[in-house]
């Protein structure tokens, strides 16, 4: 009697099934999320109108921004969430490139003529951790030459954001950043600026380097871009 025909591709699905990127269920699709997690998603509308929205709103009265999007709003069961923590915590970069695809079908060519800045991480923790989430959502997205990942450093090492209320929130952040001159000498007087940043909260942390650009570009245009509003 023959063997069976198994086929190279059942015997891996086999021992190494394809899972979700974020439950670790088995699914049937590489390299995404399974549909029990993908319905509990909550997405924005902020494509529709770049100019207002909830995102602008939040800096209304602190930071005058040409544009803001945010690809997700806080959902019933935490799912968004999950997500950022498994961008930022497990190093779940195929969760990135997924999440990127997304949000590029959205933007369009919105932030094409902007210098991108990824909000950067004090050195010690970056090293703790390998990288740098908001710069990694950022390769995700936009071009490459767009990236200014030196303009701004974190100086101090700032205590987690976590249940601070927004008065701790801006006082942690307070002092926190120093611009690279050199990098800012190649940006133009009247150039566009989009902050990235994987989570906004309060906006403490974008308001901080927006106050330290703005004292030597004040006529710089700024936008900003997050993966989650909460």
């Amino acid at each position: 009697m023959k063997p069976p025909n198994i086929k190279a591709k059942d015997f891996l699905d086999y021992f190494f099934p394809i899972r979700c990127l974020v439950c670790q269920e088995i699914t049937n699709q590489e390299n995404t999320l399974c549909m029990k997690c993908s319905s509990k998603l909550k997405f924005s509308q902020a494509h529709l109108n770049f100019q207002e929205n909830e995102l602008t709103e939040l800096f209304h009265g602190r930071i005058r921004l040409d544009r803001a999007y945010f690809h997700l709003r806080n959902d019933s069961e935490g799912m968004a969430k999950k997500l950022i923590h498994q961008i930022k915590y497990n190093s779940n970069f195929e969760l990135i490139d997924l999440l990127g695809k997304s949000v590029k079908e959205k933007l369009k060519s919105e932030f094409d003529h902007s210098w991108i800045l990824p909000v950067p991480l004090n050195p010690k923790k970056e090293k703790q951790r390998g990288y740098n989430q908001s710069e990694k959502i950022a390769q995700s997205i936009f071009q490459k030459d767009q990236i200014l990942n030196n303009l701004v450093k974190r100086e101090l090492h700032t205590k987690s954001q976590t249940g601070f209320g927004k008065f701790q929130r801006w006082s942690n952040m307070e002092n926190a950043f120093q611009l690279n001159e050199e990098i800012l000498n190649e940006i133009g007087e009247n150039d566009s600026l989009t902050i990235v940043d994987d989570v906004v909260t309060t906006g403490s942390t974008v308001e901080a380097i927006f106050v330290e650009l703005k004292k030597c570009k004040p006529n710089l245009n700024f936008s900003l871009f997050t993966l989650l509003k909460a």
